[in-house]
């Protein structure tokens, strides 16, 4: 039998590597039905968002995979950034011997699959680190294995995901403006979520939607035309969000939605100053959420290097 022994990698002078992960949100979302394999069969258009976590891969002498995170809750072997890490690490035959660094701003369990970006991030980190030059599908490949989402990142900024997720087609979109994330101090579990789902409750898949939204110029259409099949779900679970929901669109004249799973809600601006005067006003007659404008579409940010 011949031992395949685990090599170390090159690494670049530059020993410390630097991105941002972005957040993303569903414009559409629909559930198509269950699954064998117990997923759910999905559709769904996603843009990213510039809500970023900042994520610092580095080399160390010692072998292994550590995670620091400013949430210490995140700060784990089970970090599914820890996770992307050791995969591609066992994909290439690598001595994984990296510490990485992860600033969390996209809030946890919020439908903005932070934990998924901050994986694929990580990943181009990695391939780039070790310089190992793999190609977007191969790092997909990876990430598909961690989770459904984590496909996505790789494809913004704007894309329709199928299957379970992992089956991802970039798109492009006319509109670019201006994203209000309200996002209230509750977690709605992912699974809760689907588990409580239920057909009839949701409607049929609106074929063409996907479309017409793209080819949307201005805010208020998109919003208006915006759906999420889970929202109804979500709000079972949790009926605070429902109350929340009427209220931000009363207080703003505007359509909020829930972004995946949930927690967080998002409506669309063509103009930042609007945006952000919508977010205040939110803040002030609601104290119990946290508000965030960001740039959308967004795609991921160049990777950077830092001495040291």
């Amino acid at each position: 039998m011949t031992v395949n022994a685990l090599r170390t990698p090159q690494i670049e002078p530059v020993r410390t590597l630097v991105a941002n992960a972005p957040a993303k949100i569903n414009l559409t979302l629909d559930i198509l039905g269950r699954r064998e394999d117990g997923f759910h069969e999905l559709r769904s258009l996603a843009i990213g968002v510039g809500l970023t976590d900042r994520i610092r891969c580095r080399a160390t002498p010692d072998p292994g995979v550590r995670v620091d995170c400013s949430d210490a809750s995140l700060a784990s072997k089970d970090n599914l950034a820890a996770q992307a890490v050791q995969r591609l690490a066992k994909r290439e035959g690598i001595n994984a011997a990296i510490r990485i660094e992860i600033e969390k701003r996209i809030p946890v369990a919020a439908g903005l699959g932070g934990g998924s970006s901050d994986a694929a991030t990580t990943l181009r980190l990695c391939d780039h680190l070790w310089n190992t030059r793999l190609d977007a599908a191969a790092l997909v490949e990876v990430g598909a294995k961690i989770g459904s989402d984590v496909a996505l990142f790789f494809h913004l900024p704007a894309a329709v995901m199928t299957g379970r997720g992992e089956r991802v087609e970039p798109v492009s979109m006319c509109w670019q403006g201006w994203v209000v994330l309200v996002m209230p101090d509750v977690r709605v579990a992912t699974a809760d979520v689907y588990r409580t789902w239920v057909p009839q409750r949701m409607g049929a898949h609106r074929s063409g939607m996907d479309e017409a939204i793209r080819a949307c110029r201005w805010a208020r259409e998109i919003t208006e035309l915006a759906s999420n099949q889970l929202e109804s779900a979500a709000f079972q679970l949790c009926p605070a969000l429902a109350s929340l929901q009427q209220q931000v669109n009363h207080l703003t004249d505007r359509t909020f939605r829930v972004s995946g799973s949930g927690s967080t809600m998002f409506t669309l601006y063509d103009d930042q100053e609007e945006a952000a005067a919508a977010a205040r006003t939110i803040e002030e007659r609601c104290p119990q959420v946290k508000t965030t404008v960001a740039a959308a579409p967004f795609r991921e940010t160049p990777i950077v290097s830092e001495e040291g």
